[in-house]
């Protein structure tokens, strides 16, 4: 059976249209493992067509492939959970789409590009961490805090976009800047990218799964899923895939450090 494995080079390579038939079928795999690939298309208002291109990029014979390999993943699913006494059917939905966003991140996990994130990060290169405020850098502060815990030295946090900036554009390619972003577009984060790219440093970025621009100025990926959310113009997209994520990463890290190869 081919494995229905999505790596840094597939994703750069879907279109809008068949990233979104993506999502769709991450967020709802028992329904699509029902359905034909007609449903599934009017689902999705996007052709036939469309789901098959995405299944061809996916390395999956078409359509039939695609439903056998959600199906045989179905057979290990990640907890569910189900509505006690006192809690409410929202809570439980909340607890659902939670399990269903850390399952989709795991699958988006590229092991190559971890086994070399985690190389980068056991060599002596001073780390630099770009925090911007609000729950993001709540994020950034977890990752600096892991790093220490599992005895990586020059850990260094910048808070201020205009001192960032500053401090990149002093920084040498012997230097590593590790930026964070839940959407991928946050301009200060990509003023940062950007300067990083011309000085040549190596930047390793946490971002959505979909195709944005800081993965694309990025040398090194980690991928996450999660549904974006607002509320009255209010940002309010779960950043728990990001500490799943970052967890996962330095635990690898420190397997590596003890000799235990990814």
């Amino acid at each position: 059976m081919t494995q229905f494995h999505v790596d840094e080079a597939v994703m750069k390579s879907l279109s809008k249209n068949e990233l979104s038939v993506l999502q769709y079928i991450y967020a709802h795999p028992q329904k699509v493992c029902s359905m034909s690939i007609k449903e599934l298309s009017s689902q999705v208002c996007y052709s036939p067509t469309t789901v098959l291109r995405l299944c061809k990029k996916l390395n999956l014979s078409g359509f039939a492939e695609l439903k056998y390999t959600l199906k045989s993943r179905l057979n290990h699913p990640a907890p569910t959970f189900s509505a006690s006494k006192g809690e409410s059917r929202d809570d439980t939905e909340i607890l659902e789409n939670i399990s269903k966003e850390l399952a989709a991140t795991f699958h988006f996990i590229d092991h190559e590009q971890l086994l070399e994130i985690v190389t980068l990060l056991d060599s002596h290169k001073p780390l630099y961490i770009y925090s911007p405020s609000g729950i993001t850098g709540i994020v950034a502060e977890y990752l600096q805090r892991l790093l220490f815990i599992a005895g990586r030295k020059q850990v260094f946090m910048m808070e201020s976009p205009k001192l960032a900036q500053h401090m990149v554009k002093e920084l040498s390619p012997d230097n590593i800047l590790f930026l964070i972003s839940t959407g991928g577009v946050f301009p200060p984060t990509l003023a940062l990218a950007r300067i990083a790219a011309m000085r040549q440093i190596p930047v390793i970025a946490i971002s959505p799964y979909e195709v944005n621009t800081l993965s694309t100025l990025a040398q090194y990926n980690l991928r996450f899923f999660t549904i974006q959310r607002e509320n009255s113009g209010a940002e309010l997209t779960s950043r728990l895939p990001l500490f799943y994520l970052i967890s996962a990463l330095i635990r690898c890290y420190v397997f590596y450090k003890d000799g235990i190869r990814l």
